[in-house]
């Protein structure tokens, strides 16, 4: 599923850190039907609190990984973005947002023969970096983690999400406004659940939706505050 094609190692090789941290690299899945603000700002607020203490991992990349079309169009019908263009408009928001240090595109999922849900994709990630990382090239010698990111509301609705609840994955939990947090709390106990809670955020994340803007965008209303100037450019551009 994943190769040198698809995933870049580059980027997670260029933050190897002579410490004695653990390593773990970060993957948020999801239509991004379009990318917004909220996707990358949960990726850097998740880094951070992961990167402080008690947790002090070195955290070498994170990984935006746009959904197969074949679910994104069974479930969005004709608002449906081809992942070629979903996949240009994350690089654009990626290189707006001044994070093409650490944050890249991960294609493999999209460009799989079919749908593969979130539970696999991390683990086929885990796989291909420690093969490539641990076994072939031997810069390391311990596993980098693969943990998961994802919004409160996404953790409490999926059943398979405790799949990734293991040493070797995580998962890390973004709080979100009127999202129930009876769940999250009761496994926060879990050492592979990280819930980034209101209090440990550091900026406020707006629940914003890639429905919200689309949705505005066809009522000819701004979006600026919701995603980044290129991505608005590359949707009219292309007329999506």
């Amino acid at each position: 599923m994943h190769s040198k094609e698809t995933t870049n190692l580059d980027l997670l090789i260029a933050n190897l850190q002579p410490n004695s941290n653990e390593n773990c690299v970060l993957i948020t899945t999801g239509a991004l039907n379009p990318i917004h603000k909220t996707h990358i700002l949960n990726l850097i607020q998740t880094k951070s609190y992961l990167e402080r203490s008690p947790h002090n991992f070195n955290v070498l990349a994170g990984y935006l990984s746009p959904t197969h079309d074949n679910y994104v169009a069974e479930k969005l019908f004709n608002k449906h973005i081809q992942a070629e263009h979903r996949i240009a408009m994350c690089n654009e928001a990626v290189k707006e947002a001044k994070q093409e240090h650490w944050i890249s595109v991960d294609r493999a999922e999209c460009m799989a023969t079919k749908f593969i849900d979130f539970p696999e994709v991390c683990e086929q990630l885990f796989v291909f970096l420690n093969d490539k990382l641990v076994k072939q090239q031997k810069l390391l010698q311990k596993a980098v983690r693969v943990i998961y990111v994802c919004g409160l509301d996404h953790f409490n609705k999926c059943g398979n999400i405790d799949r990734l609840a293991r040493d070797e994955l995580g998962i890390a939990v973004i709080h979100r406004q009127n999202s129930n947090e009876k769940y999250i709390n009761g496994a926060n106990a879990d050492p592979n659940i990280f819930y980034v809670s209101k209090m440990d955020s550091k900026q406020n994340v707006e629940d914003v939706s890639s429905s919200l803007i689309r949705q505005r965008l066809q009522q000819g209303q701004s979006c600026d505050h919701l995603t980044y100037q290129s991505v608005l450019k590359y949707l009219k551009v292309n007329k999506l």
